[in-house]
């Protein structure tokens, strides 16, 4: 369908020609739902191109169609209804995208659960979520087979890829079907994404319908944008803030498989990518790629970088090298949907060290540790409540009353706010640790350690690195007359936890620094790294 041949009735974004990115107000005229922005993007751009996935193309109208033969087989071969829960654990790859959308068609909830994770851990979250359908890639199948017989819920596991032949090309094949009109709401709930639990056990985001509308069309970006999805679609980045935004604002997603520089740099220049999302790790991987000047990087428009903090001299060095570019610095959590407040970085250069202004609909507040809110440029807890806010962790209800008060999630982070509204991270009230914008929480590694015989207790702290911002370590003390190296260490936590998780620097020591109270000193502990 040609520009020229649209009726006034099309979605704002359809009307608009220029490149500069819209802050939206109007959320009141928002689509409510997942199903409504990719329907309508569909109904107004059936032949543009939509997804692109290893040298394969679909059309917004072939995507659907194939989303609809799928959701149907979810429903009549699987018995899938409204509020089952799907879990995916795949690399990103055209069956994720079609897989999604189709669950979403039909009311089901997805878990995109994360490929890195241990055995143990994998199964922990498909015991939590109690997934009526799995869908892996056949690469994983000999961790997930043993888990299998555990899930009680789960009536199959759908492979994708394989020398044989993968499953779900079995349900592409079948012949387009309408979808079954299943009634969506904008309070349903649509995806579980887990974020590390501060007690050792992650929790699972419940993001509704509308949390995700929200969250991928307040920034209004020009139809047709070429959107690379370098960050995997497990993450909040890559569903909500890639592959959703692009959606919902009519683009084209170009999917990567797993995140490698050199080839991130290659597809930027042969798609002519125009958007992408990442954290300051990748960024500065890629700026400073040794060759990195042999790649012509000019279709960049738009660059937004979260996830961590964004360390002012990468600033410098992107935007020297892409003058030109919209550089937009986000902060936000799994629990707001992936953004809270945004800083455009090539107009406010001045604001150094903000995170940004929060965004249309949501609330912001700086309180104390009796909950009161403290004036501006004072610091405190930030808590946010708004339309990108999730109401509850799954199956967590003591959680949810901790860190979710009437409407009001508590964030954990130390912040303050200036007198114009630019926010600004000082600090955590918990000891996270962001390695390479993959959360880890220190009590989580702390309780693996020692699941290990010859230890006796052990303590693990972030520390700064070049390359990924912070690395894992940790101290252990081991049991009287016990000997243990780092190295067997390292592959006793492969079992039980990710391979981010797992610290890179082991220091053996006869005891740990702890105050009178008996508290460890963590930040003694450091000195001594």
């Amino acid at each position: 369908m040609k520009f020229e041949a649209l009726q006034i009735k099309a979605p704002r974004h359809v009307l608009r020609l220029g490149i500069e990115m819209i802050i939206r107000h109007d959320i009141e005229d928002f689509k409510k739902t997942i199903v409504e922005f990719f329907d309508s993007t569909v109904k107004y751009y059936p032949s543009q191109q939509a997804l692109v996935d290893k040298g394969e193309t679909y059309t917004y109208y072939s995507l659907s169609e194939k989303v609809k033969t799928v959701a149907t087989s979810f429903k009549e071969d699987f018995g899938i209804k409204k509020g089952d829960r799907i879990a995916f654990i795949l690399k990103n790859c055209k069956e994720y995208v079609i897989g999604f959308y189709a669950a979403m068609r039909i009311g089901a909830i997805a878990v995109p659960l994360n490929v890195r994770l241990s055995q143990y851990e994998i199964q922990y979250e498909l015991e939590d979520c109690t997934p009526i359908l799995l869908i892996a890639d056949v690469a994983f199948w000999d961790s997930i087979k043993p888990i299998m017989e555990k899930i009680k819920t789960c009536r199959g596991c759908i492979l994708v890829g394989g020398s044989e032949g993968d499953q779900f090309s079995h349900l592409l094949e079948g012949e387009a079907k309408e979808a079954p009109e299943i009634e969506i709401e904008g309070e349903d709930a649509a995806c579980i994404l887990y974020t590390s639990g501060t007690t050792g056990r992650p929790k699972g985001a419940l993001t509704t319908h509308w949390n995700i509308a929200y969250s991928c069309q307040v920034l209004e970006l020009p139809t047709g944008l070429k959107y690379l999805c370098t960050a995997p679609i497990f993450h909040v980045t890559g569903l909500y803030a890639s592959l959703n935004t692009s959606v919902a604002n009519a683009g084209v997603t170009v999917l990567m498989e797993r995140h490698s520089t050199e080839k991130a740099l290659q597809i930027i220049e042969k798609e002519g990518i125009e958007h992408m999302v990442a954290v300051p790790t990748v960024l500065s991987m890629m700026m400073n790629w040794p060759e990195v000047d042999r790649f012509d990087l000019s279709s960049l428009k738009y660059l937004a970088v979260g996830g961590a903090p964004l360390p002012e001299d990468l600033l410098d060095k992107t935007m020297k090298r892409l003058p030109e570019i919209a550089f937009l610095q986000v902060f936000g959590l799994t629990e707001t949907t992936g953004r809270i407040v945004l800083r455009e970085c090539h107009k406010t250069r001045e604001k150094f060290g903000a995170v940004g202004k929060k965004l249309p609909g949501i609330q912001t507040k700086i309180i104390d540790d009796s909950g009161l809110e403290l004036p501006p440029n004072s610091v405190g807890e930030l808590i946010v409540k708004g339309p990108n806010v999730i109401q509850e962790y799954w199956n967590k209800p003591e959680a949810t009353r901790k860190d979710i008060t009437g409407g009001w999630l508590h964030t954990g982070d130390l912040m303050k706010i200036d007198d114009d509204g630019y926010h600004y991270i000082m600090g955590r009230q918990i000891e996270l640790i962001i390695r390479g914008g993959e959360n880890v929480y220190p009590v989580e590694v702390e309780n693996a350690i020692c699941q290990h015989p010859k230890v006796l207790e052990a303590a693990v702290l972030g520390i700064p690195d070049d390359i990924y911002g912070e690395e894992v370590a940790a101290f252990v003390v081991l049991n009287e007359g016990e000997h243990l190296t780092i190295h067997e260490l390292q592959q006793f936590c492969n079992k039980y936890l990710a391979d981010y998780k797992i610290p890179k620097v082991i220091k053996f020591v006869n005891e740990l620094l702890k105050s009178p109270a008996g508290k460890v000193l963590k930040k003694e502990l450091q000195k001594m790294i």
